[in-house]
């Protein structure tokens, strides 16, 4: 009898068929979903590695933030493997091949579960994140920290349980009215979103705020906050994601179905590339610095010469000569009265091929 049932489920949705102009529609919106998912997982890898490479390799820290970006990396995996598996099956049904809706359904339900759960891992990392630079006499700003991303949290796993419910069903399944939660679930829904959506906002507040309280140079100021900018494309993206789930009008629900996913994965895959750009400040340093330091001495000495500086200790009240001429012939001149003199100590190893100069150290006193 089961069998029978199944087997009258398969050939009830077979027999689907819907109008060719939606089924153009709904062949450009699975092809612009897959390219765009894909595209994005790329970003997101190559940013996620980079912010390793910065937090392990140039700072020496890896932090609990990164530990749950890395998990929202790996959720985002999940969730673009099962785009393209969800819509190869929806291809399928679209067409009015042989396809079992309950497989369907079931992969729609792990889709929208694994875009809750890749929201919720990266708003905690940002948490976690927020709440390291802002310290115990920041009292408001934790304050509003903790507040807005327990209601986003609390709100997601809620919403990620009711997503197993009968909330999500097909044209088949739908029409004979079986599930009485569609109401709540477009309000959870909602709820969700909008929370997301200000938790992008005010964590991009806080941190605009910050940088330019900062005691940081404007080009500084101004990279960091363009990086931080970027991350509230993915609230743009979210707000993007509310009308798709409240439009009406169109054609066919499937065409809904869609451009909601597109914009959920648009969401989670900004939001992760997003927070790893933003922590790549000292990558970017480190290369404008080598760029600033290898051109100087290009220019200087007409070859490259490999140098490294650090600064030395502020003696003040003690004059030091300057240093002049080349490797080979140094001589000291008297400094200057007043006003600012630059010491510097030159370490030259001489071998047989006669290595350029080392600078060692470069120090700055007041007199």
């Amino acid at each position: 009898m089961s069998d029978m049932a199944d087997q009258a489920d398969i050939m009830a949705d077979a027999s689907i068929m819907l109008d060719g102009g939606v089924v153009l529609q709904l062949e450009n919106y699975i092809n612009t979903l897959r390219d765009m998912s894909a595209a994005l997982l790329a970003i997101c890898v190559v940013t996620a590695a980079l912010r390793m490479f910065v937090r392990i390799k140039i700072l020496g820290h890896f932090g609990m933030d990164d530990g749950f970006m890395l998990g929202a990396l790996s959720i985002f995996i999940v969730l673009v493997s099962l785009t393209y598996v969800g819509t190869g099956h929806e291809w399928d049904y679209f067409h009015g091949h042989a396809v079992a809706v309950s497989k369907i359904v079931m992969v729609a339900q792990w889709l929208n579960a694994t875009y809750i759960a890749t929201a919720v891992t990266i708003k905690i990392s940002l948490a976690i994140f927020m709440l390291r630079i802002f310290g115990p006499h920041d009292k408001w700003q934790r304050f509003l920290t903790y507040g807005v991303t327990g209601i986003s949290t609390i709100l997601g796993i809620t919403f990620f349980a009711m997503n197993f419910t009968c909330v999500i069903s097909y044209e088949s399944h739908d029409s004979e009215g079986r599930c009485n939660l569609m109401t709540e679930f477009k309000i959870l829904s909602l709820a969700w979103s909008v929370s997301n959506t200000l938790v992008d906002f005010t964590f991009a507040f806080l941190c605009m705020a910050l940088i330019w309280a900062a005691n940081l140079r404007k080009r500084a100021k101004a990279i960091t906050s363009a990086l931080l900018l970027f991350g509230s494309v993915g609230a743009v993206a979210s707000i993007l994601r509310i009308i798709a789930v409240n439009k009406s009008g169109l054609q066919d629900d499937n065409l809904q179905r869609l451009e909601v996913r597109f914009w959920s994965n648009m969401e989670a895959g900004i939001c992760i590339s997003a927070a790893c750009l933003s922590s790549l400040r000292p990558l970017l340093k480190s290369c404008m610095e080598r760029t600033k330091i290898s051109g100087y001495y290009y220019r200087r000495y007409g070859q490259t010469t490999k140098a490294t500086g650090a600064r030395g200790t502020n003696n003040r009240g003690t004059n030091h000569g300057t240093v002049l001429g080349n490797a080979d012939e140094i001589t000291a001149a008297a400094p200057k009265e007043g006003g600012i003199n630059m010491t510097t100590s030159i370490a030259v190893e001489h071998s047989e091929k006669q290595p350029p100069a080392f600078i060692t150290e470069i120090g700055e006193e007041m007199v």
